[in-house]
């Protein structure tokens, strides 16, 4: 069989088109490519060091995506810190767990009592009309208050209960964009 050289441009191009690489891959390789230079002379070696540098590459990228890194677990759902609001309070640990709940209680409760009550669905009768104004109550809401809900403390447990529900449906229809990257936990799995 006759040699075949294949130069890096065409083994970038090779990488991206054959095995739908990304553009950080590739640029991954690019850099792999300088920094140990290969000739491929034979074509029965060039998928071997094909898959050997796609499996190193891959793992170096996975390895540094820690999927529970940024996330935490509320009422069932996983949500990227991000979509948090960096005002809710946070749980101090000092040494005296008795103090630290109280203080982290205290702190929870002026924090909800400064937050507004989600919007209440109102059935007036007029199907389009409710919905419409409730539509629009969101927004209001969203609007001053971007984030996917964490439990709040008025109190009323129920109602509270009742207030998480309503907020994280809404953040669902009214951000689909961001709710692509909440995940829920279900039995079995995450969803």
């Amino acid at each position: 069989m006759g040699e075949i050289s294949v130069d890096k441009q065409s083994c970038n191009i090779l990488l991206a088109s054959q095995y739908g690489l990304s553009k950080r891959l590739v640029f991954l390789n690019r850099i792999a490519s300088f920094l140990f230079p290969i000739e491929i002379k034979k074509t029965n070696m060039q998928p071997k060091i094909l898959t050997i540098l796609i499996l190193f590459l891959s793992l170096n990228v996975f390895g540094q995506n820690n999927s529970t890194q940024d996330t935490k677990t509320i009422n069932g759902f996983i949500v990227p810190v991000d979509l948090l609001d960096p005002a809710y309070p946070i749980m101090k640990n000092t040494g005296d767990p008795v103090k630290d709940a109280e203080d982290f209680r205290l702190a929870l409760r002026i924090y909800s009592k400064n937050l507004d009550r989600f919007p209440v669905y109102k059935n007036s009768g007029d199907e389009a009309k409710d919905e419409a104004a409730y539509d629009e109550a969101c927004k209001t809401f969203f609007a001053r208050h971007p984030y996917f809900p964490q439990p709040i403390n008025t109190n009323n447990p129920r109602l509270d209960e009742q207030n998480f529900d309503r907020w994280y449906k809404a953040y669902l229809k009214f951000y689909p964009e961001k709710a692509k990257r909440v995940a829920v936990i279900e039995e079995g799995g995450v969803k």
